[in-house]
């Protein structure tokens, strides 16, 4: 994986979204992903860490204003920054998604991650992280 260092966190660049970082489960990953944000039937949407580009650009094909934010510019986000200090307005967009993302966070910053992203995203926020275990337990208190 190629990476560059931002705040004590790896960061992938362009060049780790190659062919071999594709298979049927990065496919089946994503389409889950846009399905739980397009239920909503979103106007507006946030999504944290570029990636491969291929969520933002379903959504922007099923007529979604998707944004971009990443910390890493080399995968043209539209907005450059972190998931810690997101810079729009409280409840600006519709759906988050913030996917394979926050495990390249310090876990001291999980919860402040969660925190900027609720503030911004008035509807639904689609999370996922990677999961080596059968079994994770995970408790939040999302509550405005």
């Amino acid at each position: 994986m190629t990476t560059v260092s931002r705040n004590n966190s790896l960061v992938p660049d362009r060049a780790h979204y190659n062919a071999e970082y594709f298979g049927y489960g990065r496919y089946f990953s994503l389409a889950h992903q846009v399905a739980e944000a397009m239920e909503v039937r979103p106007r507006s949407a946030l999504e944290v860490g570029v990636g491969s580009g291929l969520a933002a650009h379903a959504m922007r094909t099923m007529g979604v204003q998707v944004t971009t934010l990443d910390v890493e510019p080399t995968l043209a986000p539209d907005i450059v920054g972190s998931v810690l200090a997101i810079p729009c307005a409280d409840a600006s967009f519709d759906v988050g998604l913030c996917c394979q993302v926050l495990e390249h966070l310090p876990f001291e910053q999980f919860a402040a991650a969660m925190r900027e992203l609720r503030r911004v995203v008035g509807g639904r926020l689609v999370l996922s992280l990677p999961d080596v275990s059968r079994r994770v337990r995970l408790d939040l208190d999302l509550f405005r």
